[in-house]
């Protein structure tokens, strides 16, 4: 088991066979429970997790295990002390779908937990905190996500020209600013021709000579000097293949919306026309900065572009037959 690889001698609680029997029940206790828990002992909250509360520490594991609360999750320290100033004179404190920024990769990434903390009583004392927690994050964001579909198929269905489409697009798509930083919106008809931006400041048009149309497909070309920001396939975010990398100087104007913050990833998505080869359009968009671009993000994209596509389609029928 991992904790016994911990160095306890060298942490507050000092080593196992000198421990408290009120630490060893609740350290048998927190072991055992099949749900993620944690407790932080003393008063200087040392942390002893069970094995199912390592899915939600990232890479913060195993160096979390017999470190100060406060040093490590410093990133939300603040979020959460005065529940554990609560906890020091005997008051609980429960939280549902708390939003909680937490580094357990290489960026501050954005989470939702249901989370407690109790305190742990010992002959009269408090003599440490015990922290259930339940990661919410996957139903959050799908939730958000799907919302901002049922808006899209909402506001493009009642679209009977292009200018109404773009238009209802757009607002659609600033309905959830956090997974949609930035957005530029095309049509096609041989080149590219911006109907529409969010979230860009200044002139939006820095990315049209980057674009090629390649197998009936509008990919972005010409990678340039560093630093870069990673550009992503919508079609398969696993694969190796289908990413590179374009340069930050393209983003140099936006404004970014949502957190503010310059997106680590973009995908361009094409609009493809419903039952004929080619493209109708298609939209650059930034990816969330404090989200992982996995399957999750790559459904909502597809999900995203496949109602494009049927919607714009739809509008162009009606366009063709209202010519005289």
């Amino acid at each position: 088991m991992f904790v016994q690889k911990v160095d306890w001698s060298s942490t507050p609680l000092g080593s196992m066979d000198t421990w408290s029997s009120g630490l060893r029940q609740m350290f048998n206790l927190i072991m055992n429970s099949p749900n993620p828990c944690a407790m932080y002992w003393g008063s200087t909250y040392v942390t002893i997790y069970n094995q199912a509360y390592v899915q939600l520490t990232g890479n913060k594991h195993p160096k979390l295990m017999g470190q100060r609360y406060q040093d490590a999750w410093k990133e939300i320290w603040d979020d959460v002390k005065d529940a554990f100033e609560r906890a020091k004179t005997g008051q609980p404190t429960m939280k549902d779908d708390d939003r909680l920024f937490i580094r357990r990769s290489n960026y501050l990434e954005e989470t939702f937990f249901s989370w407690a903390i109790i305190p742990i009583v010992v002959d009269g004392q408090v003599a440490g905190l015990f922290n259930p927690a339940f990661e919410n994050t996957k139903r959050i964001i799908a939730e958000r996500r799907l919302l901002l579909l049922q808006h899209l198929g909402e506001n493009t269905s009642t679209a009977i020209n292009a200018k109404d489409f773009w238009g209802s697009v757009v607002q659609s798509l600033e309905t959830n600013p956090w997974d949609i930083p930035f957005a530029l919106l095309y049509s096609f008809d041989g080149k590219p021709c911006l109907e529409a931006s969010l979230g860009v400041d200044h002139d939006p048009k820095c990315f049209d000579s980057y674009f090629e149309l390649i197998n009936d497909d509008i990919v972005l070309i010409k990678v340039t000097d560093l630093p870069t920001i990673e550009l992503v396939d919508s079609v398969d975010p696993e694969e190796e293949s289908s990413t590179f990398e374009i340069s930050f100087r393209l983003l140099k104007d936006f404004q970014f919306r949502g957190f503010k913050e310059p997106c680590r990833s973009i995908t361009v998505c094409p609009i493809h026309s419903t039952g004929q080869s080619g493209i109708l359009g298609f939209l650059v968009l930034g990816i969330n900065p404090r989200r992982p671009f996995d399957q999750d993000y790559h459904l909502f994209i597809q999900l995203l572009t496949r109602q494009l596509a049927t919607s714009f389609s739809s509008v162009r029928l009606f366009e063709y037959v209202k010519k005289p």
